[in-house]
């Protein structure tokens, strides 16, 4: 005898709502969508009801595998988060592209949306496809294919994060794309298999404590496939933008690299372990390259 399918198959397999589909808060009575407030992780916000109106636009946050969980008793509510319409002069660019990790602005059939962390619920499963099945008209949408990479990325950097102090952020992130763009320019690659030379940007700093003054090292892994002398390119780039931040500092930081690039193979795990690997997702989702991210988990001695 076949094992009854759980809410999880059903909303996933025939209902098709899976990680990034979408539906508008009007599908869901005011009375639910009240409760459902009760969620919010933070207290103060659960009587905000003006944060759930029929035109908020609710974004599913969970994996595939934990929605379609055949057993509901393990995993029984689904993660959503309430996107706000917003007008398109209050879409930051600093909040697109998993910059930021609290907030994220993106665009669904021509208007804006802003989803932000304060704002994600846990619904139950089974009251969700009751829902959806007593409701005939009940519209499920996704988001453009783009979105199913974003939106994965935005929940996740909120917790993988670079642990690194506010200051240094701010000061950083003052010239990082200039530089992070010549990197890309130069690193591209034409091989079938990746993009860029460049795998991962690693930072070294003195402290992990907000303060004025830091010493830093800067440091670029690079695949083993990268020519001589798109190395030396690429480490004179680093160079230049290390002694920057030097500069926009007012001499406050002090660049302290030893080497400012170099492939997997010369470069010691040893080494590797002491550097705190710079998040830039952002900005490989927003220049659809996927190599800039990857897990290096696999350098060599």
């Amino acid at each position: 005898m076949s094992q009854e399918a759980s809410c999880g198959q059903l909303i996933f397999h025939s209902k098709k709502l899976q990680q990034v589909s979408c539906f508008f808060a009007k599908e869901i009575p005011d009375a639910i969508r009240k409760n459902w407030l009760d969620s919010l992780p933070k207290s103060h916000l659960r009587d905000k009801v003006n944060k759930f109106t029929q035109d908020v636009l609710c974004v599913v946050l969970s994996q595939n595998c934990d929605i379609a969980c055949n057993n509901d008793a393990l995993d029984d509510c689904i993660e959503i988060a309430l996107c706000q319409p917003i007008k398109a002069k209050k879409v930051h660019k600093g909040n697109q592209f998993v910059k930021s990790v609290r907030k994220l602005h993106f665009e669904f059939a021509n208007n804006n949306y802003e989803a932000n962390v304060d704002y994600i619920i846990t619904v139950r499963k089974e009251e969700l496809l009751n829902l959806i099945e007593e409701n005939t008209s009940f519209d499920i949408l996704n988001l453009d294919e783009e979105y199913r990479t974003i939106f994965p990325f935005w929940r996740a950097n909120r917790y993988v994060r670079s642990a690194l102090p506010d200051q240094f952020n701010n000061n950083i992130f003052r010239i990082l794309y200039k530089y992070i763009e010549q990197l890309e320019t130069v690193a591209s690659s034409q091989s079938d298999n990746f993009s860029s030379f460049i795998k991962s940007f690693y930072v070294n700093i003195d402290s992990l404590e907000e303060k004025e003054n830091y010493d830093f090292e800067l440091f670029f892994l690079l695949r083993d496939e990268t020519p001589n002398e798109i190395i030396s390119h690429i480490q004179d780039i680093v160079e230049t933008f290390a002694n920057e931040l030097v500069e926009i500092t007012g001499n406050a930081y002090k660049d302290l690299s030893l080497i400012y690039a170099d492939t997997e193979t010369n470069t010691n795990v040893k080494y590797l372990s002491s550097l705190i690997r710079f998040n830039v997702d952002h900005y490989s989702l927003q220049n659809g390259d996927s190599d800039f991210s990857e897990d290096v988990g696999q350098s060599k001695t």
